[in-house]
């Protein structure tokens, strides 16, 4: 998770421009603790988005990476493929999840007899993004999980702007204002937003198949940091060709 980086942190800049500059105290120690675990680990760290990898998702996550220091291998993270200057980001129509037709018992409803309930934290957001965009992050709560892409909006009628504090009084006033046709994502369309094949098989009741696909590392990201790796089984002393390889003298 992100906020791995400012644990125990109130204050200060530790991220810009979508990158690390700094860990916080814990987490500077939680790194060093790896460095000098055994014979000694080389780490890396870095904050990936799951859009910048061709993934319909905004997803930004923290990755660790540690080479044992006597295997003289340099990792180098994956580069983005999508965003400014290269592929335009990959939309939740181009990835397909319009075409998933979902069944009924595949859907969360936070309530009972058919009903569906939308917390204040839900309503105190949007939580809809069309499909020509790509979706917000899916979240492990089944409860929180967002929009499905098909809904209009999340209220009957304007809603002025409430302080965050006022959220739980004023959603038990206007529930009568949601919308009639909001309702979350399947948990079929989380998982295909995520990168799962569309014939993968989850286990467990429907919160719990939603907590799953939500703390999963989406499977096509962490392909491509385990391409990074690959090359050393390969022979090679770097994650990329471009960078030196190893030299076998006969």
């Amino acid at each position: 998770m992100k906020g791995f980086v400012t644990i125990g942190e109130n204050k200060g800049v530790f991220f810009k421009k979508g990158k690390i500059v700094k860990l916080g105290a814990i987490a500077s120690t939680i790194v060093k603790e790896l460095e000098s675990t055994g014979a000694g680990y080389n780490i890396k760290y870095e904050l990936l988005d799951a859009k910048d990898y061709g993934l319909p998702q905004d997803r930004q996550r923290i990755f660790i990476v540690g080479v044992r220091k006597d295997l003289k291998y340099e990792f180098e993270f994956p580069k983005p493929t999508h965003g400014p200057g290269l592929k335009p980001y990959t939309t939740m129509k181009d990835y397909g999840i319009k075409d998933i037709h979902s069944l009924e018992t595949e859907v969360f409803r936070d309530g009972s007899g058919g009903n569906d309930y939308f917390s204040a934290r839900y309503m105190s957001r949007n939580r809809i993004r069309k499909f020509d965009d790509v979706s917000f992050t899916i979240p492990a709560d089944a409860g929180q999980i967002p929009a499905d892409p098909s809904c209009s909006k999340m209220w009957k009628k304007d809603i002025t702007k409430v302080k965050d504090s006022d959220w739980p009084e004023f959603r038990k006033k206007h529930g009568d204002d949601i919308a009639d046709d909001l309702i979350r994502m399947s948990w079929r369309q989380c998982a295909a937003i995520q990168g799962f094949p569309k014939d993968y098989k989850f286990s467990g009741d429907i919160k719990s198949i939603y907590r799953q696909i939500g703390n999963a590392v989406p499977p096509p990201m962490m392909q491509q940091i385990a391409e990074c790796i690959k090359p050393y089984f390969e022979g090679k002393e770097s994650s990329f060709p471009m960078h030196k390889e190893k030299v076998t003298v006969s």
